[in-house]
């Protein structure tokens, strides 16, 4: 059987210094950075340059969002960010956007060293001059200031979505104040597609003025190299159809392909042979019980939003095609609450459709040059139809 080489391969990935020998290289659990993150060299690109910018203490042309359906790596991308940062000995503030509902949570957030309290009263001298009173008076002001008088400054908010609007509007118009400044500040937001409207009630434009990633599932090229390489890496091999199984399979989506590479080099007794499609089928069992938890998951929050059938509606709209129009969507949304008796005008099915979107149910493009939609995981939208199916059978009630 042959084998894929790692020298086919070897421009698509980024490779982390810190696998141990023997240990699985593979990281499934939620956020963590994998040793090789695949898929996202054009991102991390545009990261360093952002990051090469304000090390010399030049401010940024714009802040930088992250934005896509959960699982699809936003926070291992801000994890590469944080230590890209420190390597180039810029300070950094990384925050949970959950964590913060008030200003002066947000404030306390942002690291502080007590001996910069009493010599802040306006000076020029040291590594970055600021005077605080040409800056916006209030406690995010001056918890920034501390951080910034030491040089240049990265801030890190994952989970962006679930950060405060009061918070948020004083991050964001600080920051773009200390930038107005040629101060070395930049902020890195990370969040669903929900994040989207999220700015906009928190900084009107902000969405739009600045450097806008989205961050979904991987080609199937990058989706090869975050099995194949990791596993040379560690002096294993994979069979080409057993290779192309298992990213058929995890469709791109990077959460289920840390997940099957842990499983097969857990999985596979002699490290000394590819892994075959035998082994594939052999831990396909477990890697389908571990996707059942996370449907699981998504199918609560579906119908903690009575959204369950509409989701299902949405699903038989894509049975033919991986990219459907956004608005054969909203009207699908709207026909399903219509039958099912609830409101259904065009107001309340872009509620559901953002609702969708926030999940990671359904995922915006652009094909071909009109706005669609594909799914966030098509797997994902099988096991809601199937149990929608189910649940009319038993005759459920939406």
């Amino acid at each position: 059987m042959t084998t894929y080489h790692e020298h086919s391969v070897a421009a698509i990935f980024v490779r982390q210094l810190d696998s141990a020998p023997g240990r699985s290289p593979f990281q499934p659990g939620r956020g963590k950075l994998p040793p090789y993150l695949a898929g996202r060299a054009q991102e991390q690109e545009l990261i360093r340059e952002f990051l090469e910018s304000i090390a010399k203490r030049v401010p940024p042309a714009s802040d930088v969002i992250l934005y896509g359906p959960r699982g699809n790596g936003k926070t291992a991308l801000i994890e590469w960010t944080r230590r890209e940062a420190e390597a180039a000995k810029i300070h950094v503030a990384y925050l949970l956007g959950g964590d913060i509902a008030f200003v002066d949570q947000l404030a306390a957030a942002l690291p502080t060293e007590r001996r910069w309290l009493n010599t802040l009263r306006g000076f020029s001298s040291g590594p970055v001059g600021i005077r605080l009173r040409s800056l916006p008076p209030g406690p995010v002001s001056s918890a920034l200031a501390r951080r910034v008088r030491k040089g240049p400054f990265l801030i890190l908010v994952d989970e962006a979505h679930m950060l405060g609007t009061e918070p948020g509007r004083s991050l964001l118009a600080t920051v773009q104040a200390f930038q107005s400044k040629e101060l070395p500040v930049l902020l890195v937001l990370a969040g669903t597609p929900d994040l989207r409207r999220r700015l906009r009630k928190m900084g009107g434009s902000f969405w739009v003025r600045n450097k806008r990633l989205p961050i979904g599932r991987l080609a199937t090229d990058t989706a090869a190299a975050a099995i194949l390489v990791p596993l040379q890496e560690g002096g294993r091999s994979i069979e080409h159809e057993a290779l192309q199984q298992v990213v058929e399979e995890s469709h791109g989506y990077p959460f289920f392909l840390q997940l099957w590479g842990d499983l097969l080099w857990k999985g596979c007794a002699d490290p000394s042979v590819p892994v075959a499609l035998a082994d594939v089928d052999r831990v396909r069992p477990l890697f389908q019980q571990e996707c059942e938890g996370l449907y699981d998951e998504l199918l609560d929050e579906l119908q903690h939003a009575h959204l369950v059938s509409v989701a299902a509606a949405v699903a038989a709209e894509f049975a033919a095609s991986q990219h459907v129009l956004r608005e054969r969507v909203t009207m699908a949304i709207q026909s399903s609450l219509r039958q099912k008796g609830r409101q259904w005008d065009r107001e309340a099915a872009l509620a559901a459709e953002r609702v969708l979107r926030h999940l990671g149910f359904v995922w915006a493009v652009v094909h071909q040059g009109t706005p669609s939609y594909e799914p966030g995981i098509p797997s994902l939208m099988r096991y809601v139809a199937h149990y929608e199916r189910q649940r009319l059978a038993l005759g459920g009630i939406s």
